[in-house]
């Protein structure tokens, strides 16, 4: 079961990035999703676009599109995030 600060975290990711460009659905997954994370387990998340990504904003730095969280563009918990 995914942790309540998780899920908010996910939530904050996709609505940071929808703010770039349309997310169809983000999905947590790994040992975050399954309530069995290890101690430094950072938070695996699979991101689909509706459309492609600008070569622009490929070369930016991904921390840089979700607020310098580190971690956030690693990537089976979909947390209401779709």
């Amino acid at each position: 079961m995914l942790s309540t600060r998780d899920t908010r975290i996910a939530r904050k990711v996709k609505r940071r990035l929808s703010e770039i460009t349309p997310v169809r659905q983000l999905v947590v997954y790994g040992s975050r999703a399954r309530g069995k994370p290890a101690k430094y387990s950072d938070l695996d998340l699979y991101i689909e676009l509706d459309t492609k990504v600008s070569p622009v904003l490929r070369k930016k730095n991904p921390r840089d599109r979700v607020g310098g969280q580190p971690g956030f563009w690693r990537g089976h918990h979909n947390a209401g995030c779709q």
